[in-house]
């Protein structure tokens, strides 16, 4: 399902799997190594640019802490989701899928935007699209399948 939120008000028509929806917080196993673009927002920049500004975003309660640090996906309100989707599309941002089991989406956006975006209360991490798909495992939380 492709969504393109920059139109007003297509946040809302958001159906089934992909709705906007409270998140409850999951445990994730923790990573045995922090990814490069998530250390050094330069390697995020320049490997978003590589992909044509496909980046994955999940967000996050504004409250929680980021899920590297506690190696929990924090979960966020449905309000805050709506928040975080419209922080990105005034950024120019364009949603092409939204995860509404998990909080996050898939997004077309100008990498040069990432380094401040990814310090947003609303983000929990941005990572750059390296394949198909989207899971969580012990060896990068929200690392694309190949």
């Amino acid at each position: 399902m492709t969504v393109d939120t920059s139109a007003r008000g297509v946040v809302d028509t958001l159906r089934g799997p992909n709705q906007i929806r409270d998140v409850r917080a999951l445990r994730v196993p923790r990573p045995t190594h922090i990814p490069d673009w998530y250390r050094d927002p330069s390697v995020l920049v320049r490997m978003a640019r590589e992909q044509g500004g496909h980046v994955t975003i999940m967000f996050k309660d504004p409250a929680r802490a980021r899920s590297l640090d506690t190696g929990v996906l924090p979960g966020i309100q449905a309000a805050d989701a709506r928040r975080a989707l419209e922080v990105v599309t005034a950024i120019g941002g364009v949603v092409l899928r939204y995860f509404g089991t998990l909080g996050g989406a898939e997004v077309r956006i100008d990498p040069e935007v990432l380094p401040c975006l990814r310090e947003h209360p609303l983000v929990d991490f941005i990572e750059p699209r390296r394949g198909r798909g989207f899971t969580i495992d012990s060896d990068s939380i929200g690392q694309h399948r190949q």
